[in-house]
């Protein structure tokens, strides 16, 4: 579940592996949330979910921000 900003709709396929929120208001994030919750699993086998899964597991993530400030400090 994500408003359809940024980098985040670069990722996420609307009700594929995800919701996107068009517009940024309550209504909106609520029934994005229903479906979100109502299709979770089915959104899980979804090749797009899969793909991102793999790609941005914990651990590879923490290594990018270890690098990235490591980076920092040194310079």
């Amino acid at each position: 579940l994500s408003f359809d900003i940024g980098g985040l709709k670069d990722l996420i396929k609307h009700k594929k592996n995800g919701y996107l929120i068009k517009k940024i208001n309550y209504k909106n994030f609520d029934d994005g949330m229903k479906y979100f919750l109502k299709n979770l699993e089915n959104m899980k086998h979804s090749k797009y979910f899969s793909k991102i899964s793999k790609k941005y597991t914990k651990n590879k993530i923490n290594q990018k921000y270890t690098k990235m400030f490591k980076e920092i400090i040194n310079n």
